[in-house]
């Protein structure tokens, strides 16, 4: 699989939780005190009590509803950025080649290069180098995303639909998000077994859920070199949100 070596704090934790490692939040992390994220701490404090279906579909919906409420004032521009630059620069594999993707983007200098240097130093480009926690949260989706692909070279990018793509990675930004508010609430006063647990649930259903009911075939024809990729990854990103704030008003 890709790897990369970004030192970056933000980034590691990130990762490192991911990967259950049960490392706590970011030092510079402040978590959101607005009323619709205290009601998604109470439900997902209802949900660590009663774990069960209902209690989960409650707890991600209104996560979703807090979460709609960022992306509405700009803080996931990082990510719509972010995931818009992968998407072209796979379009670009696509059409002619890494090489060629390479010098569209002005990184002459990567080609030649293994699959783990070139990736790096994409990452960085795309995702401003984990600067900020947004920027971490995006290059976690964008990694993990092509980890669950089981993108070995970057050339294999070119086989891979763009619907396909932004939907993994819509998953893992949604998940990573999740994780970087909730992982300290979720692991407090539990084995690391259990904590992997109730993670692993969550991040399954929101997965699940994505699957089957997130439909992204209106951007098979998305020029993403040429238009407002980030527009477009943020109609994807509110449509993904919506189908868990439907959810949770159903139940």
């Amino acid at each position: 699989m890709i790897t990369t070596k970004k030192d970056n704090q933000c980034w590691q934790i990130l990762r490192e939780q991911r990967r259950g490692k049960g490392m706590g939040t970011s030092k510079g992390y402040i978590a959101p005190t607005t009323v619709k994220w205290s009601q998604a701490k109470r439900a997902v404090g209802t949900y660590l009590k009663n774990k069960d279906s209902g209690s989960r579909t409650n707890a991600v919906g209104r996560f979703a509803e807090a979460m709609r409420d960022n992306v509405g004032a700009g803080m996931s521009s990082s990510f719509q950025s972010s995931a818009a630059n992968l998407l072209g620069f796979a379009q670009s594999v696509a059409s002619g080649g890494l090489n060629n993707a390479l010098r569209d983007i002005g990184r002459e200098d990567l080609i030649g290069k293994n699959t783990d240097e070139i990736w790096t130093e994409l990452m960085h480009d795309f995702t401003n180098a984990g600067a900020s926690t947004e920027d971490a949260l995006a290059a976690d989706a964008l990694s993990l995303a092509l980890d669950n692909l089981q993108i070995e070279e970057l050339n294999q990018l070119g086989a891979l639909s763009p619907e396909t793509l932004l939907k993994e990675m819509l998953k893992e930004y949604i998940i990573s998000f999740f994780d970087f508010t909730f992982e300290e609430r979720i692991s407090k006063g539990i084995t690391p077994q259990e904590k992997e647990a109730r993670l692993d649930d969550i991040h399954n259903y929101i997965r699940y859920t994505l699957d089957v009911e997130l439909n992204l075939e209106q951007i098979k024809t998305v020029d993403f070199l040429h238009l407002d990729g980030a527009k477009v990854v943020q109609s994807a990103l509110d449509d993904a949100i919506a189908v868990f704030i439907r959810y949770y008003g159903e139940v």
